[in-house]
């Protein structure tokens, strides 16, 4: 039994234009479906079976998705393009045609981003109520001790007035994490002995969410490197470069676009937040 599915949508992987604008085109009554004008949002066709034409012209025949695992460089914006930015992760990857960033990372971060053009696997890792995890390393500065690393796993009141997600939270050290290393990452340099490295993993996507969590105890961030989206990992990846998802990886996307759950803690371990006394700075007399 074949699928239904809404006309935008077979539209866009067809390569018309993106879903949006595939949606002003219905509603323009450019699109055909047997022979018959649509121009009913949510309108379900058989892609197989009916003929759908734009504009008079059949849709071309449907193409295999595509993954990219990018590793987005510091100083360049996550959009496909912009008028007052040189630099895009479009122009990264504008060798491979209409690839679609999932998520973003702001402009002074870097790390593990997917493009693609399948707008389900986008859906499914970028909307809340999947709650996928997304691991981030970062450098901040001074050492948060137990009681604030406690508050950023625990979830707390940022300086908005929202409150923050539970969170994954574990003490690095003070020197650059061997994942950063194997991808050569290169590190902001600051004075020794003045900031430290935490692991932090969110299960949603706010704006600037770890940042803010991160100033939120006094701890601004000095660098950010995204490690990975759910089952998806930065690995060597270097900055600026892209490949193409992994036969292993592609297993991976099949199986969560079948509404297979990854496993996932909502909650940090105790453990995960307890910075280990002998790696704790000596405390200067009169600090309170």
């Amino acid at each position: 039994m074949t699928k239904l599915e809404r006309l935008q949508k077979v539209m866009a992987h067809r390569g018309v234009a993106s879903r949006r604008r595939c949606e002003q085109i219905i509603l323009a009554g450019k699109v055909t479906v047997n022979g018959q004008i649509v121009r009913e949002m949510g309108t379900k066709v058989d892609p197989e079976k009916d003929d759908i034409r734009v504009n008079g012209q059949p849709l071309e025949a449907a193409k295999p998705y595509r993954y990219v695992f990018l590793h987005k460089p510091r100083g360049v914006l996550s959009s496909l393009s912009d008028p007052h930015h040189s630099k895009t992760v479009g122009q990264l990857v504008k060798d491979l045609g209409h690839l679609f960033p999932v998520g973003r990372l702001d402009l002074e971060s870097e790390g593990l981003m997917l493009m693609t053009d399948d707008g389900d696997l986008t859906l499914r890792l970028t909307h809340p109520r999947y709650h996928i995890p997304k691991r981030y390393v970062v450098q901040v500065r001074g050492w948060p001790d137990e009681r604030e690393l406690r508050r950023l796993a625990h979830g707390m009141r940022l300086r908005d007035g929202t409150i923050s997600p539970p969170a994954e939270v574990r003490f690095l050290g003070p020197r650059l994490p061997l994942q950063l290393q194997k991808a050569r990452v290169e590190p902001i340099p600051v004075p020794p002995k003045s900031s430290v490295w935490i692991s932090v993993t969110v299960f949603e996507g706010r704006k600037h969410l770890v940042r803010r969590m991160f100033d939120a105890i006094r701890h601004p961030v000095i660098q950010l490197v995204r490690l990975s989206i759910g089952p998806f990992h930065l690995g060597k990846l270097t900055a600026g470069k892209w490949r193409f998802a992994t036969n292993e990886e592609e297993a991976k996307i099949q199986k969560i676009l079948g509404r297979t759950p990854l496993p996932v803690t909502r909650h940090a371990d105790k453990n995960d937040y307890l910075l280990r006394k002998q790696e704790r700075p000596a405390r200067r007399k009169g600090r309170k």
